[in-house]
């Protein structure tokens, strides 16, 4: 899409509906110290010990190593070969009009993930689906079910996981745990064309469920899932405790990030079993503190200046305003590698004293008084 803003002459606005990434750092200009920020693609926290870092930085380089010598080059060629209209034969290259976006709005936000540096030219706008969310009343079957229940556990896998394809093992295991919840209602989004075997009776399956109105019933107590960023962000919005069963992508990342935020618990996916899944929602329904610190989380996501919505009409609008807003465009995206990492400066401060101290140590030996002739003895 930056081929239209040459194309048009325009401002170019990004949005990346995940955490920042190596190569989407790289490309905004943004910071991304391999010290304490971990790769999505890694199970670490913020704190990390010698070998944790040592992982993630060689992961974040062969990330960044692909993206800009693979990926990047592929996507330059869909680019000419595609982008076809008068004067393409003059756009600049692909990585080169990536640098030059105006604004990102990134699907993130502090309250769900680590804290991590952003420069001017990034708006953290995680929750946008929620910042408006209206919720609908509940249909009177679900309510029903809701209101005359000791409390609500929700299941629900996302869009991109059918829970039909978690395997047979899988789901007889956790229809078995369920089973075991019988004084809690269970909601659990299936997508498959069968009912699975065993289901008791306390467990409603659908291929959809009203989530926002199901969360932010008082009477949801957990919500089972596969750890992508929304169905957290979610989660956090409404204080509700969270148990991830994360399957690939960021989805471990995220949910270690709730275990280490004190509001959720994980299994996972290769030691499935109906005793940890029951142990883990357990954990959860019994002990306070999960619930103590889901809310606080929730108070954290909604105590901002601007609702991520507003904040990114603001972001839109300024960029226009300003006619792309230039200034906001870090200078490191001009700067080449070696300069941005100090490497030329840290050079001249170890190589500088050591020619110095070298030249010192030569003039000295040669300035060294010669030892006197020996005295021939008769």
């Amino acid at each position: 899409l930056v081929a239209f803003g040459q194309k048009f002459n325009a401002p170019v606005i990004g949005i990346f509906p995940l955490s920042p990434t190596i190569w989407g750092s790289y490309l905004s200009g943004n910071p991304m110290p391999f010290s304490y920020v971990p790769s999505y693609k890694t199970p670490f926290t913020d704190h990390m010990n010698l070998n944790e870092r040592i992982q993630n930085t060689l992961i974040q380089l062969y990330e960044f190593i692909g993206t800009k010598y693979y990926y990047l080059p592929k996507q330059e060629e869909v680019v000419r070969n595609k982008m076809k209209f008068k004067g393409s034969e003059n756009l600049p290259p692909l990585q080169s009009m990536l640098k030059n976006v105006s604004l990102h709005l990134i699907d993130y936000h502090f309250s769900s993930g680590y804290n991590r540096p952003f420069e001017n030219n990034i708006l953290q706008v995680g929750g946008l689906n929620l910042a408006r969310a209206k919720i609908e009343p509940l249909d009177k079957e679900l309510s029903d079910l809701m209101d005359k229940s000791k409390g609500v556990i929700y299941f629900s896998m996302g869009s991109h996981v059918k829970t039909s394809e978690l395997g047979e093992d899988a789901v007889r295991e956790i229809v078995k745990a369920f089973a075991q919840l019988s004084d809690y209602q269970v909601f659990m989004k299936w997508d498959g064309d069968f009912q699975p075997l065993g289901l008791p009776p306390n467990v409603k399956i659908s291929k959809w469920f009203p989530q926002p109105s199901v969360l932010g019933h008082p009477k949801t107590k957990v919500m089972i899932g596969h750890g992508g960023l929304h169905g957290i962000m979610e989660c956090i919005h409404h204080g509700v405790p969270f148990l991830g069963i994360p399957q690939f992508s960021d989805q471990e990342s995220n949910t270690r990030f709730v275990v280490s935020s004190g509001f959720g618990l994980r299994v996972g996916k290769d030691e499935l079993t109906s005793e940890k899944l029951l142990g883990a929602v357990r954990a959860l329904l019994t002990k306070p503190e999960y619930k103590e610190n889901a809310v606080k989380r929730s108070k954290i996501a909604l105590d901002r200046v601007m609702a991520p919505l507003d904040l990114a009409v603001y972001g839109v609008e300024y960029v226009l305003r300003h006619q792309g807003a230039p200034h906001l465009r870090p200078a490191v995206l001009d700067l080449p590698w070696y300069q941005y990492i100090l490497v030329d400066v840290i050079s001249i401060i170890i190589i500088v004293p050591l020619v110095i101290l070298f030249i010192v140590l030569k003039l000295s030996s040669w300035c060294r008084p010669f030892p006197p002739d020996p005295v021939l003895k008769k």
